[in-house]
Parts: C-alpha cells; sequence; structure tokens
C-alpha cells in the first residue's frame, strides 16, 4: 500500500533523479505586496479584494521593467485595508498603504520621486520568503508551513535578525518547500524542517546550503548549475568561505557546455580550487505539482546538469 506521502508531488520527486540546481527565477527584482492569507486565491491576482487595475499595473511593471510581483503574509498579522510593499533585493519597505494608494506609491518610488504620503524604511536584517501557497499545490503547504515557526525559532536562538514571510507560489511545486532569500538572492527547494538550522547557520555566513539550493536569483540555469557545483564541493570538504568564480564558458553544442570555474576564499581570495565543467541538457520524467500526480501526467522536463568535472 502507498504511504500517504506518496500522494504529494515533493516527495516522489524526492524519490526520483531530477536535480535541483538550475531551477532559480531569473528576474532581478521582486515586490512582495502583503495580503490576508485567507483571502488568497489560486491564482494570486484573483484574490479576494485585489482591484484589476493594480493587476494591470503589475503586468505592466513585470513586462517593462521585470519586476516579479508576489503576495505575502506574516504570521498574526489581522490588517486587510492596507499592505506593506517590499522591494528586493533592495530591502525596502513602505508599510501601511493604503489598497487604492499602491500604485501611485509603486510609480513614485520607480519613478524616483521623493516619498510624499509613505515613508520608505529599511528594517535591515535578511528576509526569507516561503512559499505556503495551499490554494496553488498541497505541497507548498504540506511542507511549507511547518518550516515558518522553526525559521523564526532558530534565528532567535541564534540572535540572527530574519524577517520571515510566507509567501505565494514562486514556481515548481514538485520542489516544495521552495524559498527566497534576500539580500543574499538563494533561492531554495526542496527544504524540510530538519534543515532549517544548516539553513540558518548559512544564512548568517551568508552562504548557500547546497542541499537545498537551486540557485541565485537573476543568473541564468547554466550559470546556477555551475555555482552550485562549486558551493557543493566546498560544503562536502568543509572549506570555510568559499566564492565561485565563473571564469569561462564555451558552447560546445546547443545541448553540451564547457565551464571553468575557480572555487577560492571570498576572504583570502586565495586559491581554493579550479574545475573544468561539462554541463549538459538532460531529460528528465517528472510530475509537476500534486494535480499531474493524481492524473498520472507525467511531464519530460529538460534540465542542465553537469556530466563531467576535471581539476585544473
Amino acid at each position: 500500500m502507498p504511504t500517504s506521502l506518496e500522494s504529494f508531488c515533493s516527495f516522489r520527486s524526492m524519490q526520483g533523479d531530477e536535480p535541483i540546481s538550475g531551477t532559480a527565477m531569473t528576474a532581478k527584482q521582486y515586490l512582495f505586496i502583503s495580503w490576508p492569507k485567507k483571502f488568497w486565491a489560486r491564482n494570486q491576482f484573483d484574490s479576494v479584494g485585489f482591484p484589476q487595475t493594480l493587476v494591470e499595473y503589475l503586468g505592466g511593471l513585470q513586462r517593462d521593467r521585470g519586476i516579479v510581483t508576489k503576495l505575502a503574509y506574516r504570521q498574526g498579522e489581522t490588517k486587510k485595508d492596507f499592505s506593506d510593499l517590499l522591494f528586493m533585493p533592495a530591502g525596502l519597505v513602505y508599510e501601511n498603504v493604503a489598497i487604492g494608494d499602491i500604485a501611485e506609491t509603486l510609480a513614485g518610488y520607480l519613478g524616483g520621486l521623493p516619498d510624499v504620503k509613505y515613508q520608505r524604511s529599511e528594517p535591515g536584517g535578511s528576509f526569507l520568503f516561503l512559499c505556503t501557497h495551499g490554494k496553488r499545490d498541497n505541497c507548498c503547504a504540506k511542507f511549507g508551513q511547518p518550516i515558518i515557526s522553526e525559521l523564526e525559532r532558530v534565528a532567535l536562538e541564534r540572535q540572527f535578525h530574519l524577517n520571515v514571510w510566507e509567501c505565494s507560489h514562486i514556481g515548481a511545486d514538485r520542489l516544495a518547500a521552495t524559498g527566497v532569500t534576500f539580500p543574499t538572492n538563494f533561492m531554495y527547494g526542496r527544504m524540510r524542517v530538519e534543515n532549517i538550522p544548516q539553513i540558518v547557520d548559512s544564512l548568517i555566513d551568508e552562504l548557500p546550503y547546497p542541499p537545498c539550493f537551486r540557485g541565485r536569483l537573476g543568473t541564468g540555469a547554466l550559470d546556477q548549475v555551475a555555482e552550485a557545483f562549486g558551493h557543493g564541493y566546498a560544503f562536502n570538504n568543509n572549506l570555510k568561505d568559499p566564492e565561485v568564480i565563473i571564469e569561462a564558458m564555451d558552447e560546445m553544442s546547443e545541448q553540451k557546455h564547457g565551464f571553468t570555474i575557480l572555487v577560492r576564499n571570498r576572504k583570502s581570495g586565495d586559491k581554493i580550487a579550479r574545475f573544468r565543467l561539462i554541463i549538459e541538457k538532460h531529460i528528465f520524467p517528472t510530475y509537476l505539482d500534486c494535480d499531474g500526480l493524481k492524473t498520472d501526467s507525467p511531464k519530460q522536463l529538460p534540465r542542465w546538469v553537469v556530466t563531467g568535472s576535471s581539476r585544473l
């Protein structure tokens, strides 16, 4: 008899061999708008009370300026007529903006105008947005929700200033629990409660946690895979303060690329190791989400993977 976990796409994905590196979002700017979670819809912009005029404005921001918008929620928040606007990775926040003033406030900020009605602030610390969008996919709630309290507990224990927010869908339900961190610009996947102490410790050091590292936001999939290899090497060898530099990339074919990467100490600049990597596109059968699993509708996904490495 199948276990109850086998009805979740994230569990099934972990049982397969699909890698998570190279799957981070590639936009460079993100806007999070706080919205009561009980009002969230499967499509975030269909959420209760979300103005259609604002939907159209935000669509223009993504199309014209590459700014991706997500909804956010902080546990215990009860306000419904006002929203916080969080710009990442800048770490700028406008608090308690009336719903009808959101577009005007955004336009002023992005247009370089001085603040008038609402004043921006920089709360400081690190930010972690974790997808708990259960109306989008069961895995997001199943694996994301328990992590919220653990993140807050561990951050408090470590005396680390971590702003923890829940957020709407950020891609690849099968990789739940998924999260993004700022200002480090890391994206994580397949997070579990037992990973949280090491993830927080890595954030304190401003380093990725390789077992859950999907890639660095704002970079292409190939670069993400190359960087993840370098950080994985450092992690597996317990090396401190690594930095991964992509020194060269050459296209061998449409399906195959060569990379030269340098792993060095980011404080001293001393070389740790240099690698020549071969990264190729492979096809992986997977279920995109829980709905696909229920209907037994697997997909064939192309993914970049390291197929060869040699130390130089």
